[in-house]
C-alpha cells in the first residue's frame, strides 16, 4: 500500500438529524454498542491498531476516521480520539456540522488531522425534505458551519473536507456558492447508495450531470458512484464488526454483510473476514 490505511469507526448511530439516505442506520437503541463503554472502545481500537499497523496494508500508517450517526454525540469521543493519537494513529471525523459546537477550535486543530463536514444543500426547504432537521424543527444552518470553519482556520490549517450525498432531492442544485464560501481542501461527492428500501437513489446519468455542473471544482472534487463505494471502505459498525454493503449487481439489494465482532474474534480474525477490494481502495484514497 502506498497510502495510509483508513479505518472508519461508526461509533454511534445516534444523530441530531434523520437524513433519508443515511449510511449508518442499524435500528440500535441509543445505549447499544461497544463504543458506549470506554474500556471496550479502547480495547477495540488498540487491537485494530496493533494488528493493522503490523500488516502490509498498514505499513504507511493508520488513520481512524470517526463517523456515525454523529460521532460528536458519543460522550467519550475526546478520550477515545486522544487514545488513538497516543497509539500513533492519525485521526479525522465526519460531523453533521451542528455538533462542532461541542469542541473548541483549538481542541479540534490539535486532535484531528482532517475535519469532515456533511453539506448536502444550502436550501432550507431541501434540507427539510432530506431530513437534515432536528426534532425541534431546526433545519441545517450553513451560516453556523461557515462561522465554525472560519474560526478553525483562524488558528490552524487543519484540512477541511466537505461530504455531499447526491440524491433525488438535491440532484438539480448548484452548490458552487457554498463551496466558494467554505473553500474546502477536498470535496467528496457520493451517489446515494440503495442501502435501505425507499432510499433517494438517482441514476448514473443524473449523477454525471450534477458533477458536470460543478466542473469549476475539479481540482478538489472526488466523486464516488455506487460501484466505487461498495467494498472499497474499511468500516466498523457500532457493535464492533467490520461491515460492507452488498456489491452493486448482486442478487441481494440493500443492507450489509458483517464479520464476527472484533472484541470476540480478535481484530486479526475479523479483518480476514472483511470483504474489500484493495484496487478500489487505492483508487479512492489519494490526497486527503
Amino acid at each position: 500500500m502506498d497510502a495510509e490505511l483508513v479505518v472508519n469507526l461508526h461509533v454511534t448511530e445516534q444523530c441530531n438529524y434523520s437524513c433519508s439516505f443515511c449510511f449508518g442506520k442499524w435500528g440500535l437503541p441509543a445505549t447499544a454498542g461497544v463504543f458506549q463503554d470506554p474500556n471496550h472502545s479502547i480495547a477495540l481500537v488498540s487491537d485494530l491498531f496493533n494488528v493493522l499497523s503490523g500488516s502490509e496494508w498498514g505499513s504507511r500508517g493508520i488513520r481512524f476516521n470517526f463517523a456515525g450517526g454523529e460521532p460528536a454525540l458519543l460522550h467519550a469521543l475526546p478520550e477515545l480520539v486522544e487514545h488513538c493519537r497516543g497509539l500513533g494513529a492519525r485521526t479525522s471525523f465526519v460531523s453533521n456540522g451542528l455538533m462542532l459546537r461541542r469542541f473548541d477550535a483549538l481542541w479540534l486543530s490539535q486532535n484531528f488531522d482532517i475535519v469532515g463536514l456533511s453539506v448536502d444543500s444550502a436550501s432550507e426547504l431541501t434540507n427539510l425534505r432530506i431530513g437534515r432537521v432536528t426534532r425541534s424543527g431546526r433545519a441545517f444552518n450553513l451560516a453556523e458551519i461557515t462561522s465554525a470553519v472560519r474560526e478553525l482556520r483562524s488558528i490552524s490549517r487543519c484540512p477541511i473536507k466537505i461530504n455531499t450525498v447526491v440524491c433525488r432531492t438535491n440532484v438539480r442544485e448548484d452548490l458552487s456558492p457554498v463551496l466558494r464560501s467554505l473553500a474546502p481542501d477536498k470535496w467528496k461527492v457520493f451517489q446515494a447508495l440503495p442501502i435501505y428500501e425507499g432510499a433517494e437513489t438517482i441514476t448514473a446519468a443524473d449523477f454525471s450531470k450534477f458533477l458536470r455542473r460543478h466542473i469549476e471544482f475539479t481540482r478538489i472534487l472526488v466523486s464516488e458512484d455506487n460501484n466505487q463505494m461498495t467494498t472499497s471502505y474499511l468500516m466498523v459498525d457500532p457493535l464492533g464488526r467490520f461491515f460492507w454493503p452488498f456489491e452493486t449487481g448482486s442478487r441481494r439489494t440493500g443492507g450489509y454483510s458483517y464479520s464476527r465482532p472484533i472484541l470476540e474474534a480478535g481484530a486479526a480474525a475479523s479483518f480476514q473476514e472483511c470483504k474489500i477490494s484493495w484496487a478500489k481502495y487505492k483508487d479512492r484514497y489519494h490526497g486527503l
